[in-house]
């Protein structure tokens, strides 16, 4: 018995009950399995990246998405651009309703473009302001720790306060002259209810 090159595949890549859709998806997200595409799946794989691209990178409609899809591959009829559409975003998702993390990488991607653009023109002062949204934009700008550090590192702070009543009340009259519509309440301590 010979080994043919089907042979030297992981099982599940050989499954012969797996869609085009199913092989281009172990292909991109399943690196592990090695997966390796016809020439018609690559061609469908590059389409999927083109309208993703289209509906994410230029922020077209759908309408619009399938329209430049359909100039980019004339031989395709506009319900095969739709169905394109539909498989881009089901393999990659939405690109429009994505969650925080993907929106991100799309700003961070027009702003690398952007700034690429501008040092190209010699537009030092705008790549400057896109560079400091960039970091801006990624927690670039704060600390390592950020705010977590800030308030680990706070020390507690003791306040003495030497004087009587009188002087005190006097000493608040003078800080509320000019401040409209203020009432002095009453002052009562409570118990936290654990400690009760």
């Amino acid at each position: 018995m010979s080994i043919t090159k089907s042979d030297t595949l992981p099982r599940l890549a050989r499954r012969t009950a797996d869609s085009r859709f199913d092989r281009i998806y172990k292909y991109i997200f399943v690196p592990k399995k090695r997966v390796e595409l016809t020439e018609k799946e690559l061609e469908l794989k590059e389409r999927w990246d083109h309208i993703w691209d289209l509906i994410c990178g230029k922020i077209l409609t759908d309408r619009e998405a399938v329209l430049a899809h359909h100039e980019k591959y004339p031989h395709l009829d506009e319900r095969t651009c739709y169905i394109d559409l539909r498989n881009a975003k089901k393999l990659f998702g939405d690109g429009k309703n994505g969650t925080k993390e993907q929106k991100r990488a799309m700003v961070n991607e027009w702003l690398t473009n952007l700034i690429e653009k501008a040092n190209t023109a010699g537009d030092f002062k705008a790549a400057e302001k896109l560079v400091l949204r960039y970091t801006r934009i990624n927690g670039l700008d704060a600390t390592e720790n950020g705010m977590a550090e800030f308030i680990q590192n706070q020390k507690p702070v003791a306040v003495i306060i030497n004087a009587d009543p009188a002087t005190l009340e006097k000493a608040a009259a003078d800080l509320m002259k000019g401040v409209p519509d203020v009432q002095d309440i009453s002052h009562e301590e409570v118990e936290d209810e654990e400690s009760a």
